[in-house]
């Protein structure tokens, strides 16, 4: 028995030397990439207890190294024994919390689920790619996990039945580049993404994605996206770019451009709430129906956001709601709906649906529709269980709109449009509104682009209106310094507003008097001093101009009066001059006669007649009077 011992122990002994003989030649013939980013050379090691010294390392910082072109024939996921593929297996191996650093290469991937915290990190997003290997979703993350991918590229996903990744969990997606994945049936959805959990992604790229709903990405939770492009993602059914349902969507600078759909060429907000900020919306199309930028039913507020040459074949060229929609400070330019609606199609398509839409700080310029509404439409299809639906505008532009009827808004439920600057909109017929009288709830207190707006221009008549007014500050006296205003905050009963209406541009000009600018932008009004030459100073805001020059004296000269019978006819004639002596027309003046006083305008010849009865026996006194304006003093 004790012999046998013996030898036992000496048998083990020499097989412990071959194994670490046949090592030792191994690990001289390996040849080890470094990556700068990723490794540490103090860390490298160089005698014969590298396996083991590199996994008691692996387990101290949780880091793991994947390489496809690594040539070693061990792989443990340390540096220098990478693994040469990412799949369930090596992942079996590692512990939660790790980081996999992937060296630049293409790798082919299966389907693997994630069931432990990871981060995942490639050398660069252009220089690593992953192609998926089979209809099962790439990567497949599950529930309470949380997972961080970074600096990678997937591409050319394909699948009947699921989408390239599937999160259950709590993902990350950083500087990464999701192209081409495919959903070939009607039931995927998600090309790229379907999220069932918490998903956030920064600073990444969806190009090229289908699906039959969101293109790129399908949510059902709570999705939050900042600085990312989502350019020509194409769907045959709606959400071009994004499906999310009954979710939470964050959205903020960002570009959705060149999406196709049948409804929501960009983002599809089906029931649930949307948040979208400093974000561009450039020519996506809805090719069949509604909402070329944007299709809500649930609640979405767009602020800061630019919706350039989106377009519907039939509404919503950039928009189409039917629930609450709020945009704040965007920008509408050249949308264009085939039907109704060039910018927004605002639609309650149910009872439960109220369809109200809310503008403010917004500009709206060259949308068209081909029938109805060239920036809004405002349809009543369903009568509403709660309020109507109301569109409502506020410090808004609306210029140079065009549709067949109502070149800026097509009415059928009801509006209510304040301290806008409306503008220069034209259709075929209705102009500007077309509304029935009822569903005007107000149209006061707007700029018309003139001090004369009129029904045949505006199509309905507001009771206020914003007038344009130049005055000077001080007197206007040649060859010097004058201190003159340009205004926009005077209702046309006098009255001054306290709210402002957007900010406009005036152009100065005259014979001889220099401006120290001749285009100016300004809110509410503008001052600026000139050295006055004594020649006519106009001011010319959209398609009003007003003039201001230095007032003059007048001369009121009254000819003799005849005696006449108490109750006989009394005929009061005079003219009116200038201190040269130029006759003028159309002055205002006030006469008394006996305390009794009226109103008469002088004639082209500066003349004025004045009619009356004698009521009195007696001397009759009889007073004509001027009470000056801007261009002539008091008489």
């Amino acid at each position: 028995m004790k012999k046998y011992k013996i030898l036992l122990v000496t048998s083990f002994i020499i097989l412990f030397l071959s194994l670490n003989a046949l090592y030792a030649t191994e690990d001289n013939n390996v040849s080890t990439l470094v990556d700068d980013n990723h490794y540490d050379s103090d860390a490298l090691i160089k005698n014969n207890d590298i396996i083991t010294d590199n996994n008691q390392q692996k387990q101290a910082d949780n880091n793991v190294y994947v390489d496809i072109n690594s040539d070693n024939g061990y792989e443990d996921g340390s540096m220098d024994h990478p693994y040469k593929t990412i799949n369930e297996e090596n992942l079996e191996k590692i512990s939660s919390d790790s980081t996999i650093y992937v060296s630049r290469g293409t790798y082919t991937l299966n389907s693997t689920k994630i069931n432990k915290n990871i981060q995942l990190i490639g050398e660069s997003r252009d220089s690593v790619i992953f192609l998926a290997n089979g209809s099962n979703s790439t990567f497949i993350i599950d529930q309470n996990i949380k997972v961080t991918f970074k600096n990678f590229t997937l591409k050319d996903f394909s699948s009947n039945t699921n989408s390239a990744i599937t999160n259950n969990g709590y993902l990350l997606i950083d500087n990464v580049n999701m192209m081409n994945n495919l959903g070939t049936t009607s039931s995927v959805k998600g090309g790229a993404i379907v999220n069932n959990g918490e998903l956030e992604i920064n600073d990444s790229t969806f190009s090229g994605n289908s699906a039959s709903f969101g293109a790129a990405i399908y949510n059902y939770k709570n999705l939050k996206i900042s600085n990312s492009t989502f350019d020509d993602n194409y769907i045959g059914n709606v959400g071009g770019a994004i499906y999310s349902i009954r979710g939470n969507l964050t959205v903020s600078d960002s570009k959705f451009s060149n999406n196709r759909a049948v409804s929501g060429a960009a983002i599809y907000n089906a029931a649930g709430y949307a948040y979208i900020n400093n974000t561009e919306f450039i020519e996506n199309n809805a090719e069949h129906f509604f909402g070329g930028g944007i299709y809500s039913t649930g609640i979405t507020i767009t602020e800061n956001c630019l919706f350039d040459s989106n377009r519907a074949n039939m509404d919503g060229g950039a928009i189409t709601t039917t629930s609450n929609f709020t945009v704040i400070n965007c920008t509408f330019v050249e949308n264009f709906a085939n039907e109704n609606g060039g910018a927004i199609e605002n639609v309650a398509w149910s009872a439960k649906e109220n369809g109200n839409l809310t503008i403010i700080n917004s500009s709206f310029s060259d949308n068209a529709a081909g029938g109805k509404g060239g920036a809004i439409i405002n349809y009543h299809k369903v009568e509403a269980e709660g309020e109507p639906a109301v569109v409502t505008a506020r410090n808004t532009i609306f210029e140079y709109n065009s549709a067949s009827i109502g070149g800026l808004i097509y009415n059928e439920e009801y509006m209510d449009f304040q301290y806008n600057a409306i503008i220069n909109n034209e259709a075929e017929s209705y102009n500007t509104i077309y509304s029935e009288e009822k569903g005007i709830k107000s149209i006061d207190n707007n700029w018309w682009g003139t001090n004369n707006p009129s029904v045949d221009e505006i199509d309905c008549m507001p009771q206020t209106w914003v007038m344009l007014e130049f005055t000077n500050r001080t007197q206007l006296t040649a060859d010097k310094q004058a201190s003159i205003r340009i205004s926009l905050n005077t209702l046309n009963n006098g009255e001054t507003i306290n709210t402002t209406i957007p900010q406009r541009t005036v152009t100065f000009s005259a014979e001889k008097t220099q401006f120290a600018e001749n285009d100016v932008d300004f809110i509410a009004f503008y001052d600026t001093e000139v050295l006055y030459e004594g020649d006519v100073l106009r001011a010319c805001v959209d398609n009003q101009e007003v003039s201001l020059q230095n007032a003059k004296d007048i001369i009121i000269s009254l000819d003799t009066i005849n005696d006449t019978a108490y109750n006989e006819i009394v005929t009061v004639t005079g003219t009116v001059t200038d201190n040269e002596g130029n006759t003028l027309s159309d002055i205002n003046l006030n006469i008394v006669i006996n305390n009794i006083e009226s109103e008469v305008t002088s004639d082209e010849n500066g003349a004025f007649t004045y009619t009356t009865k004698a009521k009195m026996t007696g001397q009759n006194n009889v007073t004509v009077s001027f009470m000056g304006n801007g261009s002539y003093n008091p008489y």
